[in-house]
């Protein structure tokens, strides 16, 4: 059959009409299909000329549906299995890191100054040319952590992307690592300090503002954490736990006011670094603080502990491995396509 100046293979109409007619209810004579066929390939070739092949929204639902066909045979299990134990390894430790970042644009030429600038500031730090927490402030994008000089404080794997997670594992205490790229931008990490993971915290807190306001506002709003902090040490630890979700639900200036200060279980590197050390410092029960962050005065309250060892293997390869799937699958398909292409493809 030829269709619009097309051949068509008998093949493709076999195919075709052999699994649609498997699925009908009343099957269809090979006549009735033929007319529906040509019908439909005269349809395709009007979208074709119209351009709507060419569209980013058709661009992009095809790209879905060939991906989600192709992920069965593009996966390589054996890269699959090793990143997983990988990133196993890692949550083993936490890593203290600093980072200098320069956000991504949708520019090449800008992408391939940033990286070269980049190169240039790691170069300058290795050379003994200012501190890094100073090459940050001068030079980091990333508004979050270049007032703190790069600090990001501990991190956990699991929460960031491959390629981060990667190299600041894999580079050395004191020293700082070749530009790397993600989704967001390219950075350099200094490597801190490292340590076995520590668990979790599930914590409480009532929050006062500072941020943003001015001096005398700052004063009145340490002020009323002072205040809050008093009426809650002269409760008694049967009194406290309800005085506490209580005075947050009506005075914290944080989202979490509507579950009484609830922060729920929370790791490191997903707080504030002095947040974080307050709360896991802090003994089960009591009320500690003011504690002072870029956000405001906190009071904390330290629900539970969980300070066991990283759960086994077995209990956590899958979601280990969903995570993967969603985010660092490159190499697994790579690893594949390499494979594929040495079976198929003429040397």
């Amino acid at each position: 059959m030829n269709v619009n100046g097309k051949d068509v293979k008998l093949s493709e109409f076999e195919y075709l009409y052999n699994k649609n007619n498997s699925q009908q209810v009343q099957k269809q004579t090979i006549d009735e299909y033929v007319d529906m066929f040509v019908t439909y390939k005269l349809k395709v070739a009007d979208a074709e000329a119209a351009g709507i092949d060419t569209t980013a929204a058709f661009r992009s639902e095809f790209n879905g549906h060939r991906n989600e066909l192709a992920n069965p045979y593009l996966e390589d299990k054996s890269t699959i299995n090793r990143l997983v134990e990988e990133a196993y390894t890692r949550m083993q430790e936490e890593v203290n890191v600093s980072h200098i970042m320069i956000h991504i644009s949708e520019d090449p030429q800008k992408n391939k100054e940033s990286k070269a600038r980049l190169d240039s500031i790691r170069k300058e730090f290795k050379a003994g040319n200012g501190s890094f927490a100073e090459l940050a402030k001068k030079h980091s994008t990333d508004r979050s952590t270049s007032n703190r000089g790069g600090s990001m404080g501990w991190i956990i794997s699991g929460h960031w992307p491959y390629t981060f997670e990667e190299a600041a594992w894999a580079t050395k205490n004191g020293d700082v690592s070749e530009v790397i790229e993600t989704f967001a931008g390219f950075h350099i990490i200094l490597v801190n300090d490292r340590r076995p993971a520590r668990g979790q915290v599930n914590a409480k807190h009532i929050l006062k503002l500072t941020h943003g306001k001015s001096p005398e506002e700052a004063e009145k709003a340490k002020a009323q954490i002072d205040s809050i902090y008093g009426i809650l040490a002269s409760k008694t630890p049967a009194e406290l736990e309800a005085a506490f979700s209580e005075i947050a639900s009506t005075e914290s200036e944080c989202g979490s006011r509507q579950k009484g200060g609830d922060l729920g279980w929370f790791s490191a590197g997903q707080m504030v670094p002095e947040f974080e050390q307050a709360a896991f410092d802090a003994e089960i029960g009591k009320v500690i603080g003011p504690v002072q962050t870029q956000f405001g005065c906190h009071l904390i309250k330290v629900e539970a502990k969980n300070e066991a060892e990283v759960a086994p293997f077995e209990g956590v390869k899958t979601s280990i491995k969903q995570n993967l799937m969603q985010q660092k699958q490159g190499q697994a398909y790579t690893a594949a396509v390499e494979e594929l292409k040495a079976k198929y493809m003429e040397k």
